[in-house]
């Protein structure tokens, strides 16, 4: 249990140290980059605060193609400072004039080749620190926010669930019967719909942010925009419109007879309640604390149909267990892990479920790969 409860801690550590780690390089990339701008250009004296220019003529080009774009590799002969070396990143304007015999005039500073400058076109090296600035503080930013909100809900999470248990020590709330009403099979019985609550909307909140975070660089470069704009609003409308679905059609139900639950594509899946062996309780852990399950077991001891989510309220379907005459099994105090739920309840998981959740994350995955190293525009 203690190992169980520390490693909950793991995913906001490790999201945390990512963020540091980003927002320190920005910040030793942001302190080199002011010292080369404000560099001025050396005297008599050549010393790490300030830049040197010579005269030179390009004697060799050696062009590449990156997912950046061009980069050539050049050779440059001064008469001041010999042969210079450099691996220039041009843009599709200034590619045409990088090439063999062109006059340039080389920037260098700190002993590396920074800037050339040719036909008026100034084409930054590999080794030039304002050019190699990139956005690493956004990216820095955001798995910093992520770690903490992370860690933050942890806390949250635990000291609800502890407030809650010393409250049903001391004074539970007495559960009022639930109100019947007419059921989508006509019958007059008792039903439970999933509600939206603020921890659960700013959960889908928080992801539609930080899924424009993660694209935003795709999203501002010319080359990629229409790629990203389409999986950012494909990715954006199939959870809105799965969300819409599940609050609109998702609901549970039962009568003296039956006991059914609907999902958000409107299908039922019922069971006669004397064919229910039991609805087996317990709670899944995750880096946020515990997701509560509910598992109506059939006449085979396997399962039948399950609910389980945040969107629920538990209280109000065990209610309607014991209306219905459903036996509650298990407690919502029982954790149980992810790779453990057959054990628990016998169908819980399938191999065919896993390999299309599986099948799904590397889909995505590759997308979103494809979209952040693929080709850029300068």
């Amino acid at each position: 249990m203690r190992i169980a409860r520390a490693f909950v801690w793991i995913y906001p550590a490790f999201v945390l140290a990512i963020g540091l780690g980003f927002l320190v390089w920005s910040y030793f990339q942001a302190a080199d980059a002011d010292a080369y701008r404000n560099a001025s250009q050396c005297g008599s004296t050549v010393t790490p605060s300030c830049y040197e220019t010579f005269a030179g003529i390009i004697t060799s080009v050696h062009v590449s193609q990156t997912r950046s774009g061009e980069r050539d590799d050049i050779d440059i002969k001064t008469e001041t400072a010999g042969n210079l070396t450099a691996t220039l990143e041009p843009s599709a304007s200034a590619a045409p004039y990088v090439r063999t015999g062109a006059n340039v005039s080389v920037k260098r500073y700190r002993g590396q080749v920074t800037l050339v400058t040719v036909d008026g076109y100034g084409v930054a090296s590999t080794a030039n620190p304002d050019a190699a600035q990139s956005d690493t503080s956004r990216y820095g930013w955001l798995f910093t926010g992520l770690g903490a909100v992370s860690a933050g809900y942890i806390f949250y999470s635990r000291r609800r669930r502890n407030r809650r248990a010393a409250w049903d020590e001391t004074g539970p709330i007495a559960a009022s019967a639930p109100q019947q009403g007419i059921l989508p099979s006509g019958t007059l019985g008792w039903s439970v719909r999933p509600t939206p609550r603020f921890s659960s909307l700013g959960r889908y909140a928080f992801g539609v942010v930080a899924l424009v975070f993660l694209t935003l660089r795709a999203l501002l470069d010319p080359a990629r925009t229409a790629w990203a704009l389409a999986i950012d609003s494909t990715v954006v409308f199939l959870a809105v419109a799965a969300l819409l679905l599940f609050y609109r059609n998702a609901r549970v139900f039962a009568d003296r007879e039956r006991v059914a639950k609907v999902n958000l594509l409107g299908r039922t899946k019922s069971l006669p309640v004397h064919d229910v062996q039991r609805a087996e309780r317990y709670s899944v852990a995750n880096r946020y604390g515990a997701v509560k399950h509910l598992v109506f077991v059939g006449p085979d001891g396997r399962k039948a149909f399950e609910v389980s989510g945040i969107a629920w309220d538990f209280d109000r379907l065990d209610d309607l267990c014991r209306e219905a005459g459903v036996k509650l099994g298990g407690s919502y105090d029982d954790l149980v892990g992810a790779f453990k739920l057959n054990s628990r309840v016998p169908g819980t998981t399938t191999w065919s479920r896993q390999l299309l959740l599986g099948f799904g994350f590397i889909v995505a995955l590759i997308l979103f790969v494809v979209l952040l190293v693929g080709p850029t525009q300068r």
